[in-house]
């Protein structure tokens, strides 16, 4: 949604030669996930679809997003996902003597410890 919205708001400010939205801000909020809504926004509006040097580097973010969405299914994902979740659970304990925020993520992600 928040890719959209910026590619939206970049397309807006394009048409009326106003102030733009910088091409490595809607790279980053590709990166951090948002590639589906961009390549939504690309399509309906228009909008970056010529320059070459952006059509690139979207490409790796789509890729990048695409390898780490096929690392996650592998379980050297999962093995390293748990470490850091009990590294961040103990480290809660020893900040604030709770681990809310590790149980919860553990509760929803099903990464329990062996009993």
């Amino acid at each position: 949604m928040a890719s959209y919205t910026l590619y939206a708001k970049d397309k807006k400010a394009a048409r009326r030669g106003a102030w733009r939205v910088q091409e490595n801000t809607l790279h980053l909020t590709a990166f951090l996930g948002g590639w589906p809504g961009a390549l939504i926004a690309q399509q309906r509006l228009r909008h970056k679809t010529q320059k070459v040097s952006f059509r690139a580097v979207f490409a790796v973010t789509f890729l990048l997003n695409i390898g780490l969405l096929a690392w996650l299914h592998t379980a050297k994902a999962s093995e390293t996902l748990r470490y850091y979740s009990d590294k961040a659970g103990d480290w809660a304990v020893a900040q604030f003597g709770v681990n809310l925020g590790t149980a919860i993520v553990q509760e929803l992600t099903a990464f329990h410890r062996p009993r």
